[in-house]
């Protein structure tokens, strides 16, 4: 349990950094090593270990039920939390800003700590399938020491996260940019240096991104000739063209960056700019894609990210010939890709993809699978308003009337070994729908203070999902 519990979190940690929507700080090389962030995972899981063996001895068995809390699995993986966590170390890591204060950490993790304690009072760990039976897991709310233990657990998660950020990140060492901004010169001083490009690899790093940092918006000029410089280390290069995609606008990037920049480089900037669904940028990708073999998955998971209906169905139609999702989270990843869909135009894809993903035949990755994008998918446009969320419950309610009589026929006919298979996959396609339509519910409601419309007024905070289940509950 307890390594099945690190791997949740690690893979959360890992779709989060990848997340250009989240984490808009390019990180793909390691400073001072040529090979991709491959490092960073690696890491991730050294660091994430150590904390919960601190974990363990500071909460013993206790620690060990934790671990076994299906329904903390589920909010993991379903939700959030993780994700939010990792935003919080990332957005104060900055080497030019401070460290967070301990009363707004302290608050943040109480804030955190009392959401996960609802969700297991209003979802626990869902409605499971046991022998061909719907079973009603408990649901109930926290206890003030289960919560202070969770708190604890999250801070082992920020403080595994942090470290990684600080093996990994270049070390914030004194350089002429301090003491310049001791002085008030930085401005000036930063744009000379930059112009007669004076500086070695390490200190131009730390000008690019100080740059970042105080949103100086002057340097265009320098920082696409320092992107386009295949000279300067690649890890300075990414630095340069994070600052071009945050600061310049996109018409004029897709002019003058793109033929310059290749690998996982290119596709990064891409997918930073996919929101923007510019006519060059894609015009900019098919080209790529023409004088570089090999690129045409890569491709599409570009056109998923700018919402253009021939990347999904290029995916869609992979995934029915392989009948699996790829194992590992890759960048970019196609399974991700498909999670940020938000048109409604495409809820019929959507639908589609559910239905492979309740085939007998379609293997599902374990952590951030199809079954993960396609909530985050829903969630997301369900909250685009009244017409949006009508769709999205019109898909999930047809599906799970289609499934729930599938389950009741097989119910009737359960009266031999192939019967009673049938009958226990039936059920868990059943029970997988049920806790998914709870988790996009909950998933509107927890946003909706921060991003969403008010929903229909039919939707209060009391609705459920789920139907009157025949032969249930006796």
């Amino acid at each position: 349990m307890e390594e099945r519990l690190i791997d949740i979190l690690v893979s959360a940690v890992c779709a989060a950094h990848y997340d250009t929507k989240r984490n808009d700080v390019c990180r793909i090389f390691i400073p001072g090593d040529s090979r991709m962030f491959d490092k960073f995972e690696k890491t991730l899981r050294k660091r994430m270990t150590a904390r919960w063996q601190e974990f363990l001895l500071e909460h013993g068995t206790e620690a060990a039920r934790l671990a076994g809390w299906d329904w903390l699995h589920r909010y993991l993986r379903y939700q959030d939390p993780v994700a939010d966590l990792y935003g919080y170390v990332q957005a104060g890591s900055d080497i030019w800003k401070q460290r967070t204060d301990e009363r707004e950490e302290r608050a943040f993790l109480r804030d955190a700590v009392v959401k996960a304690s609802c969700y297991g009072a209003e979802c626990g760990a869902g409605i499971l399938a046991e022998e061909g039976r719907l079973v009603f897991s408990e649901k109930r709310r926290l206890t003030g020491a289960e919560e202070r233990m969770i708190l604890d657990f999250y801070r082992f998660v920020l403080e595994g996260i942090r470290e990684t950020f600080i093996e990994i990140l270049p070390k914030a060492e004194t350089s002429r940019t301090e003491a310049l901004e001791k002085n008030g010169y930085a401005c000036a001083q930063a744009l000379n240096n930059l112009e007669q490009e004076n500086l070695d690899n390490e200190e131009l790093l730390r000008y690019i991104r100080y740059c970042i940092s105080r949103e100086l918006r002057d340097f265009k000029e320098p920082m696409v000739k320092i992107a386009k410089n295949g000279q300067r280390k690649a890890w300075v290069r990414q630095a340069a063209v994070e600052y071009v995609c945050r600061f310049m606008p996109v018409g004029e990037i897709c002019d003058r960056l793109p033929p310059d920049l290749h690998g996982k480089l290119f596709y990064w900037a891409v997918a930073r700019l996919a929101s923007t669904r510019d006519a060059g940028l894609k015009k900019q990708l098919e080209n790529y894609v023409e004088r570089y073999s090999g690129q045409e998955m890569k491709r599409d998971i570009c056109l998923v990210k700018m919402q253009e209906r021939e990347g999904v169905v290029r995916i869609r139609r992979y995934l029915e010939r392989r009948h699996y999702a790829p194992r590992k989270l890759e960048y970019p990843d196609m399974i991700m890709a498909l999670g940020e869909i938000r048109e409604t135009e495409l809820l019929d894809e959507l639908a589609r993809l559910t239905e492979l993903m309740m085939r007998d035949s379609f293997r599902d990755r374990e952590h951030n699978g199809l079954l993960v994008s396609l909530i985050r998918a829903l969630s997301a446009i369900a909250s685009g308003g009244e017409r949006a969320y009508a769709q999205v419950q019109e898909l999930l309610e047809r599906k799970e009337a289609d499934c729930l009589r599938q389950y009741q026929a097989c119910m009737e006919a359960a009266t031999d070994c192939e019967g009673e298979a049938a009958l226990r996959k039936s059920a868990q396609k059943l029970a997988m729908l049920l806790r998914m339509r709870e988790d996009i519910r909950w998933w509107l409601r927890n946003c909706q203070k921060r991003c969403c419309p008010v929903l229909p007024g039919n939707a209060s905070a009391n609705d459920t999902f789920s139907p009157v289940l025949v032969g249930e509950r006796r």
